[in-house]
């Protein structure tokens, strides 16, 4: 008697949900670091606008999307084939806060799919913007979730205490801030078709940035203490020091986009009986109201980066001195946003420095040990190149800002 075996079907099914399980939150910052070099191609100051980097950065777009795609349907799979994962994901103080990178990846997406894809090449008219404008709103209700949900699992389902609090608390918080700037690009945009539209996303733009500022100042309060009382976070989370820079560098990006925009739109022809709507100089007060609002975020986010610098240099020396591998370079990254309002005196200071401590680390490393122990190590070697990768992203500021 011949005994059958699964069929094609139980086989398929068995590994999606094999692999499926594998599909962690974090996946989707893949998606947010593919899709900055899409948006890094098309600022690209050599040859900007060229076929070349335009196909490039076009490239890198659909790349992006097809493992935004992937991701996706794997962290689909896995909640439906196995429903008890969800409430395991939400009570996990370690992995909920990651559940903020999937609204933050696609906002990478619908940046490049407005300013790429509608704008430069022209394609798919007001339709299409209008569909980017659809998936922004429903972006915009996922991070409302992840902050509004996941901040509440924090408080009820998940145990923490302040030794162990690291920056990630920020993580579920910055995803308005994010779906904010990215409603900045977005109305700019949609203002040549309706002024009431351009209106209603930079309105809805200024609450999601108001709301998650305010949260995220009151979690760098709490870290600010933590980092006072219990030292600098162990292990791979020292990194994790400079997650501050993000919601005030980026939340500061955000109130400049939605000031230019203010000033545009300002007065609006349909107020009615508003007279703030109305008023003649409300627009130029709006501008240079966020513009100030902008530069003391730009000084807090310094702040941050000069309480850090030196101490998670010596905390980086001390806990990877034994050996161990410690790939910092992707972090000397030149953001969209910092290109967009031509901030780029802070980025090359701030990436100067974060430069310097990491060759000063690495220097330290190949001293003590074997450079070719370095080599050999599968998790490291990798990441060597990422090490001239930084040098050229100075040298790219420095060009810029000369």
């Amino acid at each position: 008697m011949t005994v059958k075996g699964p069929s094609g079907w139980r086989k398929l099914t068995a590994a999606v949900s094999t692999l499926s399980l594998k599909a962690h939150p974090a996946l989707f910052a893949v998606i947010m670091g593919t899709g900055s070099v899409s948006n890094l191609l098309h600022v690209f100051p050599y040859g900007k606008g060229s076929n070349g980097l335009m196909i490039a950065s076009l490239a890198f777009f659909f790349l992006n999307l097809i493992l935004f795609c992937i991701f996706f349907f794997l962290a689909l799979a896995k909640y439906v084939m196995h429903p008890d994962r969800w409430k395991a994901v939400i009570d996990s103080p370690v992995t909920s806060p990651y559940l903020g990178t999937f609204p933050m990846g696609l906002t990478t997406l619908l940046n490049v799919a407005v300013d790429v894809i509608n704008i430069h090449f022209e394609f798919g008219g007001k339709g299409f913007l209008y569909f980017i404008w659809v998936v922004w709103w429903l972006d915009v209700i996922i991070s409302a979730l992840c902050c509004w949900v996941g901040v509440h699992a924090m408080m009820i389902n998940q145990k923490h205490s302040l030794d162990t609090m690291s920056a990630r608390w920020l993580l579920p918080v910055v995803t308005l801030i994010v779906a904010s700037s990215s409603g900045g690009v977005l109305a700019p945009a949609i203002q040549k078709y309706s002024t009431y539209h351009c209106l209603i996303t930079t309105v809805a733009s200024v609450f999601l940035v108001a709301v998650g500022l305010t949260l995220a100042l009151m979690v760098l309060t709490i870290y600010f203490a933590r980092l006072i009382i219990h030292n600098i976070p162990p292990g791979h989370g020292v990194l994790s020091v400079f997650l501050p820079l993000g919601p005030t560098g980026q939340a500061g990006f955000a109130i400049l986009l939605q000031g230019l925009t203010f000033k545009t739109i300002l007065p609006y022809s349909h107020s009615g009986s508003s007279e703030f709507l109305g008023s003649s100089t409300v627009g130029d007060f709006l501008y240079l109201a966020c513009i100030s609002i902008a530069f003391i975020l730009w000084s807090l986010a310094t702040m941050w980066m000069i309480f850090q610098q030196d101490p998670s240099t010596s905390m980086v020396y001390n806990q990877y001195g034994d050996g161990d591998s410690f790939d910092p370079w992707g972090t000397l990254l030149l953001r969209e946003e910092d290109r967009r309002s031509g901030s780029y005196t802070r980025v090359f200071f701030l990436n100067l420095g974060l430069y310097v401590m990491f060759v000063g680390v690495s220097v330290a490393r190949l001293i003590r040990f074997s450079w070719i122990k370095i080599i050999c190590n599968p998790g490291e070697s990798l990441f060597l190149g990422t090490f001239n990768v930084g040098a050229l992203t100075l040298i790219d500021v420095a060009l810029r800002m000369n």
